[in-house]
């Protein structure tokens, strides 16, 4: 799937995890910008995204009600 099938629209990660925080920082690695990736994590370790412009939440709706593409990074 090419960059461009992903340009401006919403990305929800849900889990902030080792497998979502991977996936995230993939993303932008690729080009996809910070404003465009929301995460959902219960925990306090999305601190270290927001520094990249994610946003972020604690709620999984919220972010799913946000995004065209969400990836589930949960155990």
């Amino acid at each position: 799937m090419g960059k461009a099938q992903f340009v401006k629209k919403k990305i929800a990660v849900i889990g902030a995890g080792h497998i979502g925080s991977a996936l995230v920082h993939g993303l932008i690695l690729g080009g996809i910008r910070g404003g465009e990736l929301i995460v959902a994590d219960p925990s306090s370790r999305m601190a270290r995204l927001k520094k990249n412009g994610v946003l972020v939440t604690r709620h999984n709706a919220d972010a799913a009600a946000h995004a065209r593409w969400i990836f589930l990074a949960v155990n």
